[in-house]
Formats: structure tokens, C-alpha cells, sequence
């Protein structure tokens, strides 16, 4: 029961932070027009994303050999927070672009974090299946993000987007921390 649980808690971990990838998508024009900037500069809220993205997510495996999962993963979930944070409070481009770069700097290391835990929770007979699932995920958030964008837009403003991954983080913290440090190291 404890691997079924870990493993949706992480699964889902890893959709609100790609999802995260997305939401700014259909917002771009509301934001735009708050910030007072043209769509192409406010564009890099989501180009720098991605680019952080990919450049992160190779350094992910010296981190998992330098770092135990439980400091690891609370150092993802930190700095994910404080970058969703950064953009949650600030009405300045480049104070919420900041905030997007620090937030992809944890999703970069995630996505591998996640794939690795994945690995060693389940039995090999197993992880065919759960990797399946995993791909799912990770195809299915930034593909929902636009929508769900949409429909926060049309009834709150662009900064509630950010309550999406702080709730979902807060809300399970104390349970995804006691999962993961019984993964290995």
C-alpha cells in the first residue's frame, strides 16, 4: 500500500509542476496587457521555462548520487515553492520571470527524481507499468495546461495560476517527505 501511495503522491507531484509548464500559455495575453509589455517579451515566460527546463534536467543524476532523496526532494519542493512564490506576489516582468526560471529549475530535476524513485519503489516485473503511467503524466500535464489556464483566467486573475502547485504542495508536504526518505540513502 505504501509504494501505491508514494507512487501517486510523486506522479501527481510531477504533473503539477508540468502542468506549471503550460499554464502560462492561454494567460499570456492577460498578462501581457497587466504588465504593460508586448506578448513577444511576455512570451519568455514560458520559452524560459522550457530552456531552464532542458538545461537542468542533465545535472539531475550527480545530484541524486551527491544528495540523499529525502534532502534532495525537499530541495525541489523549496525551490519550486519559493519560485512560485516570487511570481504569486510580484507585478514586475522581470521579477516573474525570475520566479519561472527558479520554479524550472526544480521541475528540471523532478521529472529524472521522480523517474529514478519510480525505479527503485517498484519491482522490476512492475516498472514497465508504472513507467508506462509515468509517460502519461508527463504528456498529459503541459497538454492540460492551456485549459486549465483558461478557465482560472475567466474567473480569477492571471496570479491565482500559482495557487495550482503551492496548494497541491502544502497540502501533502509532511506525507511526500516520510514517502520519500524511505527510497533509498
Amino acid at each position: 500500500m505504501r509504494t501505491k501511495t508514494a507512487t501517486v503522491l510523486l506522479l501527481c507531484t510531477v504533473f503539477i509542476m508540468l502542468l506549471n509548464q503550460t499554464l502560462m500559455t492561454t494567460a499570456m495575453p492577460v498578462i501581457a496587457s497587466s504588465l504593460n509589455i508586448s506578448v513577444g517579451l511576455g512570451q519568455w515566460l514560458t520559452t524560459g521555462y522550457v530552456l531552464i527546463l532542458g538545461v537542468i534536467s542533465p545535472m539531475t543524476a550527480q545530484l541524486i548520487t551527491k544528495f540523499s532523496s529525502r534532502h534532495l526532494f525537499l530541495s525541489i519542493l523549496a525551490i519550486f515553492l519559493v519560485g512560485t512564490i516570487i511570481t504569486m506576489l510580484n507585478s514586475n516582468f522581470w521579477f516573474l520571470l525570475l520566479g519561472r526560471l527558479i520554479q524550472a529549475c526544480a521541475g528540471g530535476i523532478l521529472i529524472s527524481f521522480v523517474q529514478v524513485s519510480l525505479l527503485i519503489l517498484h519491482r522490476p516485473e512492475k516498472r514497465g507499468t508504472v513507467l508506462g503511467i509515468q509517460a502519461l503524466v508527463i504528456t498529459c500535464a503541459p497538454a492540460l495546461g492551456p485549459t486549465l489556464a483558461g478557465i482560472v483566467i475567466k474567473l480569477e486573475n492571471w496570479q491565482a495560476l500559482f495557487f495550482i502547485p503551492i496548494s497541491h504542495h502544502v497540502h501533502h508536504f509532511d506525507y511526500l517527505l516520510v514517502l520519500v526518505s524511505k527510497l533509498h540513502r
